[in-house]
């Protein structure tokens, strides 16, 4: 059995995220508030470790430019977590979702 899981991903913010539009990510029912996007905002990095014990850091892999769709800027915004035994070690598994915030639409 391991000590920990490391996840990896890329959240590419697309299109006109406003401020309060918000990605996060739950592992295990933990979840990661991964950060708040506006279209007009370098994001940069944020880290934190939640109330499992999970570590996770994100940063932007460039400033805000136009990848596509519309003229307005996107960006790629990678993440790190490492998740302890305790979060998994009950059953084995792990349950990953990815939900998000945007405007008054809640997934």
């Amino acid at each position: 059995s391991a000590d920990s899981l490391t996840l990896e991903f890329d959240f590419y913010e697309i299109d006109k995220w406003e401020g309060e539009d918000c990605f996060y990510a739950i592992v295990n029912g933990d979840i990661l508030a991964l950060n708040f996007f506006a279209y007009d905002k370098d994001e940069t990095s944020k880290s934190n470790t939640t109330a499992k014990g999970i570590e996770w850091a994100s940063y932007s892999l460039a400033p805000p430019h136009d990848i596509g769709y519309n003229p307005t800027v996107d960006q790629i915004h990678h993440l790190t977590a490492s998740i302890p035994s305790s979060v998994f070690s009950e059953t084995g598994e792990i349950k990953l979702q990815f939900n998000f915030a945007v405007d008054d639409y809640k997934n």
